[in-house]
């Protein structure tokens, strides 16, 4: 990894080559699933990712929050739908067909990239972090994760009840399945959150006693 890579991995922001990956992926994400709706979560993703540089922990954080989502929506999908495109006979749409047919089987190589990049990423940082000796950047915006988390618990939690009697009543597993993955990102990003507050006041802590 050169240096602009190890400043940007200490400075918090991700490298411009993470970035466009992460924009691409959203972006052709979003463009193959319009007419089933999984543009909603792709569209988070091309935002938190304009914004990391200004906000790079939290931006980061929402990029990872982003990036799962869409990866529960978009890859299971593409297994299926690829296979049934393939089935599907040449009609008169033939070219729009090709052209939506290009993105499915894109996308989900796109958020797999996109996935791996941050992965290595996340992996190279902590260990640039542990060899610099240097603690975790202070960052602004907590807000904003804040925010975002209220939210997806507002959203998502109550629904965990409806979601299990769905199953009762006609024994969808793919969407249970789909549903708990995404209740349990929701609870990761959550403890996240509580981890960073307990840091910060043991770190606070800390400081009183040196004082």
């Amino acid at each position: 990894m050169g240096t602009n890579g190890r400043e940007s991995q200490l400075s918090g922001a991700l490298p411009a080559r993470i970035r466009a990956v992460c924009v691409a992926a959203g972006c052709v994400s979003a463009l193959a699933s319009l007419a089933v709706g999984g543009f909603v979560y792709a569209i988070p993703l091309v935002a938190a990712t304009l914004i990391q540089p200004r906000l790079p922990r939290p931006g980061r954080r929402l990029i990872w929050l982003s990036a799962a989502f869409l990866t529960l929506i978009m890859v299971p999908m593409s297994v299926v739908l690829i296979p049934e495109a393939l089935k599907t006979p040449l009609n008169r749409h033939y070219s729009f067909s090709l052209l939506m047919f290009a993105l499915w089987v894109l996308s989900p190589l796109l958020i797999t990239w996109c996935d791996l990049e941050l992965l290595i990423d996340a992996v190279g940082t902590r260990r640039e972090r542990r060899t610099t000796d240097q603690p975790h950047p202070a960052f602004a915006g907590n807000w904003l994760m804040w925010i975002v988390a209220v939210v997806l618990n507002w959203f998502f939690f109550p629904g965990v009840a409806s979601d299990l009697r769905f199953y009762r009543l006609h024994h969808y597993m793919d969407i249970l399945l789909l549903h708990l993955g995404m209740d349990l990102v929701v609870i990761l990003f959550d403890a996240a959150l509580l981890l960073d507050i307990a840091k910060m006041l043991r770190a606070r802590l800390t400081k009183n006693k040196q004082a």
